[in-house]
């Protein structure tokens, strides 16, 4: 009697950071940028937690330093987080389907917008972990932009 397989679909879940790049030609002037001030698009929602690991972790991850005030800086970080991770963790299979992301924009004080990059994370992460993970990428994508502004 031969012996038969039933195959099922199966969901491969991704736990490190996942990136889109939204800009691959960042403006020339970002690479003359040194001093950032790292702010948040919307006060009460999801990007404070976010900001505060970028700003933690400029200096290190990039060739930037932190400004303490707006008009001390050479370009503004502007943070945009979506953490629905946190509300949904414990209700079932919507956790399947919900994407952590982050987006940074580096503008001049002019208001000109020089470059925007973005992340996203896989599923299994613990949500505590989530908005470092996010600033940790947007950083690396930062530093290749502005390596790429170099170029050009």
């Amino acid at each position: 009697m031969p012996t038969r397989f039933i195959a099922f679909p199966m969901i491969v879940c991704v736990a490190a950071p996942l990136s889109s790049s939204a800009s691959d030609k960042p403006d020339a002037r970002l690479a003359r940028v040194r001093t950032a001030y790292v702010m948040t698009v919307d006060e009460l929602g999801d990007d404070k937690p976010v900001a505060a690991c970028v700003t933690e972790r400029l200096s290190s991850q990039t060739a930037l330093t932190v400004a303490s005030t707006r008009d001390e800086a050479d370009v503004i970080l502007r943070i945009k987080a979506h953490l629905p991770m946190a509300d949904t963790f414990a209700d079932g299979l919507k956790f399947w389907f919900v994407s952590n992301s982050a987006t940074i924009e580096a503008q001049l004080p002019s208001g000109d917008t020089l470059w925007t990059g973005d992340a996203r994370t896989g599923r299994l992460q613990q949500p505590h972990a989530v908005p470092c993970n996010l600033a940790d990428h947007l950083l690396a994508e930062l530093r290749q932009a502005m390596r790429n502004a170099r170029k050009r």
